[in-house]
């Protein structure tokens, strides 16, 4: 036995003359599969009750935004004609206000909370108020 400190190499073990070692193995074959489906992503709630989640689509960000400039835009040109019908200065910002806010409401009640989310969260933090007078 070689001295661990040796230069000399270990010794391998003999294989015939005309035997080639492969240095990896192949993978294993794997059957070919259809196309994958596309993950369904649902809340824990929904998951229990066996309702699909809330979410909101694809580009929905998008689509926030155009409703909000739409409104600016819409609700701005009609202030402006009155404000230039009228000569009152007052009133294009406060239609543009009036469209961000109208906008702004839709945006709210179309990707808002769900109702059936705002009332297991009132019911959750609803407190039990004292009995007599005050």
């Amino acid at each position: 036995m070689a001295h661990p400190m040796s230069a000399e190499p270990p010794e391998l073990p003999a294989e015939s003359p005309g035997h080639v070692r492969p240095l990896l193995q192949d993978p294993p074959e794997r059957p070919a599969t259809g196309a994958r489906r596309a993950p369904v992503f649902r809340s824990r709630r929904a998951a229990a009750a066996g309702q699909a989640s809330p979410l909101p689509a694809r580009g929905a960000g998008w689509t926030v935004l155009s409703y909000l400039i739409a409104g600016l835009i819409a609700y701005g040109a009609i202030g402006w004609l009155i404000s230039r019908a009228t000569h009152e200065t007052a009133i294009f910002p406060a239609g543009m206000l009036f469209g961000l806010g109208v906008s702004l409401g839709l945006v709210i009640y179309r990707y808002g909370r769900s109702s059936s989310t705002q009332n297991e969260h009132a019911q959750e933090t609803r407190r039990e108020e004292p009995a007599g007078d005050r």
